[in-house]
């Protein structure tokens, strides 16, 4: 079992680009909670949050780690507003608002159902097209 035993401390913040989204300067790497199980790795990914981390780092070659993020996350999120930037469907399937950009601007907008039908830039983006009438899975 994983104890965390750390109070809050005060972590510096930097600006990502020209999005105006702040991020701790110390960020979370996704590694370590493919070595643990499901549940202990949801516990440190949320006190990692309630410690003040914001950042959390993930990879397809982490395995596991990605989808224990996301529950985590999901779990961390519910009943906010929150802003994802992916480009991995399964962390936005099953979110309220997809917004679609190209170029800097919003070029579609819906819920991953709607949008897999009417967004070619949406299918383009997650690896998805249209094949004898039926949408094809998510291409890894």
């Amino acid at each position: 079992m994983i104890k965390l035993d750390i109070t809050m401390i005060s972590l510096k913040e930097k600006t990502l680009g020209r999005t105006g989204l702040k991020v701790r300067t110390l960020g979370f790497g996704g590694i370590p909670v493919q070595r643990i199980s499901e549940e202990e790795a949801i516990k440190v990914i949320i006190r990692s949050y309630e410690l003040g981390i914001n950042y959390f780092d993930t990879a397809r070659g982490y395995t596991n780690s990605e989808e224990r993020i996301g529950k985590a996350i999901k779990n961390i999120l519910k009943d906010r507003t929150n802003l994802i930037i992916t480009h991995r469907l399964h962390s936005i399937r099953t979110s309220d608002l997809i917004l679609v950009m190209k170029n800097g601007e919003i070029v579609a907008q819906g819920e991953h159902d709607d949008l897999i039908v009417s967004s070619e830039d949406y299918r383009k983006v997650f690896g998805k097209q249209l094949e004898d009438g039926f949408i094809a899975q998510e291409v890894n």
